[in-house]
């Protein structure tokens, strides 16, 4: 179950970065290309718009809206993703014979049968002072 939570955030955070890159592509890179192909047509008419995130310079749109809401989704899903590992990290843990992943409340491994000692507590008691 944990090997699938990871692969599934890390695919959700692969098409997300993807999406943000081309975005960033789209609006540093191909409208500017745009632009200069124009020649001096597009010099004389230039607006921006706060509300939409946009500029646009002749009939030519350069928006950053789409790089601003790709960004702040991948920043989301870069949060979750590292919250879930990290909730993951209390859950499970590795055999440090063969490596393989077994719950932290396990005595023995499920794959190479190691004793891995007493089960570890996630929550430890606050010292005591006498």
């Amino acid at each position: 179950m944990p090997l699938v939570v990871t692969v599934m955030l890390g695919v959700a955070v692969a098409f997300q970065l993807i999406r943000f890159v081309n975005a960033l592509v789209e609006a540093l890179i191909v409208v500017p290309l745009t632009i200069s192909a124009g020649g001096d047509e597009f010099e004389s008419n230039l607006t921006f718009s706060r509300e939409t995130l946009s500029f646009r310079i002749g009939d030519v749109p350069f928006s950053f809206r789409e790089v601003v809401s790709s960004g702040l989704a991948l920043l989301a899903l870069l949060l979750v993703a590292l919250l879930a590992l990290r909730l993951l990290r209390r859950v499970v843990a590795s055999c440090p014979d063969c490596g393989s992943l077994v719950p932290v409340s396990a005595t023995v491994c499920h794959a190479c049968t190691a004793d891995l000692g007493p089960p570890t507590s996630t929550t430890q008691a606050p010292d005591t002072v006498d």
